[in-house]
Parts: C-alpha cells; structure tokens; sequence
C-alpha cells in the first residue's frame, strides 16, 4: 500500500487537480490519501469530501499550524501502516509534482535497502522556479546551516517536504519517540521528523526535484521571522 500525507489550509484551487494527477499516475496500484484540513476558512473541505479517490480526511476545526496538522497526520498513518507500505508527504500546493512522487515509489519498491528517499531541488540536475530571491536564500542558508549541524550521508535538501518513506523506519521512529516525534508548531516541523529519522541511521538518498512554485495558486503561508524563531529552538532541542 501507498500512502500519501497532505496538510491542506485554504487550498481550495490546489487539492482536485493534485487528486486527478494521483489518480492518474497511481491507476492500478493500490493508494489512499491522508488529508488533514487545519481549519480552512474557504471551500478545501467540501471540495476534498467530494474527491472520489480512496482517501482519509481529519479536519481540524481551526487553523493549528503546519506541526499540528503533521503530528496528526504522522499520528493516524502510525496506527495503519506496516513495514513494506511507503509514505509519501507532499505540500497540497500543487508545487510537488505527482509524477516525482511515482518516481520515489517505483525507487522505494526496487531497492530494498533504502528507508528514506528525499525530492530535493539541490540534487544534479534540481531547481527551483518561481520561488523569489529572499525565498531561495532563506532556504539556501538554513539548508547549509542544517549540512554543518545534522550531517547526513546524501542529504542536500533538508527543509523540503517531498518525501518517501518505508513504513519500517515509520515504526521505529513512532517507538523511539512516542508522542514526541513531532513538537514544532510550525513549518520547521517537517525537518524535525527528518532529523529524528536520521537518529536511526537510516539509508537516504535524494533524486533532483524541479519544484513549481509558479503553478502554485493562492499565498504563500510561512512567515520568514516567525519559522528564523523556529529554526533556532530546533537547532537548541535537536540534538
């Protein structure tokens, strides 16, 4: 089984052409996908209730921030998967392209000794459009200052949310840590669950993502002080 994990807030634009790609691309396997709605304000729930692809929909009833809508989703696929599933996590923005995320299945299932497989746009042949300038230097930095901290065997792309994982590694870090696998609150919380992984030597590859901020429709929701905070109190608490 392939599972896919998305937090969704107001992406009303983004989440039926994001299930009409799965569908198409995951036509014959066997696939459910993992929503968590974190309180949208506009129509991303009724629109994900209507989707008729096997999915799963939490809804939070307010807007909890992207930790709190990962710890829920990380919480439910804890309690379903099994060792030989996988996991892919994606933004529900429609910048992570559903044909990559085919590609780290179909690497996942041929190469039994890989736990975790990381889309990354600093791979050869990676890249990023659309994003502006502050954006790609924000990101650089905090991706170089993550390489000095968390070295890490392969690892480029630290901070991206395009992601594959066994269902193994899921399990050991859900008894390693328990309830605590994920406590930021906000968009460091992806990286989080990538260090605490990393705790458990798992083999990480990555393969070049080109990540599509221009087909990205609606605004951008982190806000660069508030996630500078969150990076410092992760480079204090993960050791």
């Amino acid at each position: 089984m392939i599972y896919f994990l998305m937090a969704a807030f107001n992406e009303e634009k983004n989440v039926s052409k994001i299930a009409v790609d799965i569908e198409k691309q995951f036509n014959g396997i066997e696939y459910k996908v993992i929503f968590v709605n974190d309180g949208s304000t506009d129509n991303t729930l009724n629109i994900l209730q209507s989707l008729t692809i096997p999915k799963t929909i939490i809804n939070h009833e307010v807007n909890k921030g992207l930790g709190n809508a990962l710890r829920t989703g990380f919480g439910h696929v804890f309690n379903i998967i099994k060792e030989s599933d996988i996991l892919i996590t994606l933004d529900a923005d429609n910048s992570h392209p559903i044909e990559k995320a085919k590609e780290l299945s179909e690497i996942l299932l041929k190469n039994n000794n890989l736990d975790i497989i990381i889309a990354s746009r600093y791979a050869i042949n990676g890249k990023e459009i659309g994003l502006r300038s502050h954006r790609k230097i924000f990101s650089k930095t905090i991706n170089i200052l993550l390489s000095i901290l968390y070295p890490y065997k392969n690892i480029k792309d630290y901070t991206t949310g395009f992601r594959a994982y066994r269902g193994s590694i899921l399990l050991k870090l859900s008894k390693k840590y328990m309830a605590d696998f994920i406590k930021a609150e906000g968009f460091t919380a992806g990286v989080e669950l990538l260090l605490k992984s990393l705790v458990l030597k798992p083999n990480v590859i990555e393969i070049p993502l080109i990540l599509r901020y221009d087909l990205k429709v609606g605004k951008s929701k982190i806000k660069i002080l508030r996630t500078i905070y969150e990076y410092f109190v992760l480079f204090i608490t993960v050791k």
